[in-house]
């Protein structure tokens, strides 16, 4: 295995401000923090190999060298008959299993390789979401720290006196709503980037 691999960190501020979004309950209306773009491997069907199994999703690069690039892995590879798996190796038209005994288990696989961006887990967020509505009283939650170390707090809107939500510097207009899903538009993001 090669831990090598070089993160691209960047700032994420979702939704451009003036743009028509719809979110449904649960969905975060808006985020701030930090992402991370890397490359990921989408396995489309799980391997049934002769010594580990490894479910189909997406594993994210750790590594690479001339011939191979390496992919975090082991916490969801079943077997251990063959050595403890320590990650994924992909080889050509090949997605291969590595041990802790430095061997490989290579298996034919259905296999793409995307560049993915996600919110760093270990990062600042913070956001506000969507938890639906009462009659014309919205309910919200408004979320901030850092990976486990997070706050929430729940906020509601009373929509039959303003259009739009104030909250912690950001404004967001209030376009439709229903309790299932909401239409806005955010016209302000946070007051201060942490």
């Amino acid at each position: 295995m090669k831990y090598n691999s070089k993160m691209q960190y960047s700032q994420i501020d979702y939704p451009q401000l003036y743009e028509k979004v719809t979110a449904y309950t649960g969905d975060r209306l808006l985020v701030q923090g930090t992402a991370l773009t890397s490359n990921a491997l989408l396995l489309k069907e799980s391997i049934d190999g002769i010594c580990y199994d490894v479910p189909q999703g997406s594993y994210t690069q750790v590594g690479e060298d001339n011939s191979a690039l390496y992919f975090d892995g082991n916490h969801k590879i079943a077997g251990t008959g063959c050595g403890f798996p320590t990650g994924l190796m992909v080889e050509k038209e090949k997605v291969c299993v590595i041990n802790d005994d430095y061997e490989s288990y290579c298996y034919k696989a259905d296999f793409e390789i995307n560049k993915v961006t996600v919110a760093e887990a270990n990062s600042y967020q913070r956001s506000i979401v969507y938890l639906g509505c009462q009659g014309k009283l919205l309910n919200f939650s408004y979320l901030e720290g850092t990976g486990s170390q997070s706050t929430t707090i729940p906020f509601t809107f009373n929509a039959e006196k303003d259009s739009e939500v104030v909250y912690q510097g950001a404004r967001i207009k209030i376009l439709s709503y229903d309790q299932t899903k909401i239409e806005y538009m955010l016209l302000e993001n946070f007051s201060d980037r942490r």
